[in-house]
């Protein structure tokens, strides 16, 4: 296994354990799926996911094909225990998910240092979740202009 994936895995399994034992995480976010809310650099502090913080508007990480991912919670049927997620800066929605593939929900949002309040405000959430599917087109590629043009010139996407 190159070093690569094999720190990627322990990375994933490490963050789950610590969920597991109720501790909150801080992670950093990379790439431009929630742009323009979450940008390269921010830091994010999530807390385990449970029936009760799975709200509409939310941004939570889950696992898809074996890489953590976070995106915002569009809908959540706890009778059939599915959600459906969509990231801010991309076209198109998730696919359905299981609840048990939800490992965690964004509590904090740190950028520079300064935490970002106002879009963490239950309405704020509530109002982007509802706007993100007619704004997907627009936000994809308004992140790929801010990733040529005003990134920092660390962050390239892939």
């Amino acid at each position: 296994m190159l070093p690569y994936k094999r720190n990627k895995t322990l990375f994933g399994e490490t963050f789950i354990a610590l969920l597991q034992k109720e501790h909150c995480v801080d992670v950093p976010v990379y790439g431009l799926s929630m742009f323009p809310f979450y940008l390269p650099g921010d830091i994010v502090r999530v807390e385990k996911a449970h029936p009760d913080n799975l709200k509409k508007g939310n941004v939570i990480v889950f696992t898809n094909n074996n890489q953590l991912v976070a995106h915002r919670l569009l809908k959540y049927d706890a009778e059939n225990g599915t959600v459906l997620a969509k990231g801010d800066g991309l076209i198109g929605k998730d696919r359905l998910l299981r609840e048990q593939n939800v490992h965690a929900v964004v509590i904090r949002h740190y950028r520079k240092g300064k935490e970002k309040v106002f879009i963490n405000r239950k309405a704020i959430k509530r109002f982007i979740a509802s706007a993100s599917p007619f704004m997907g087109r627009f936000t994809f590629y308004a992140a790929r202009v801010w990733n040529k043009f005003f990134s920092p010139s660390g962050f390239h996407s892939k």
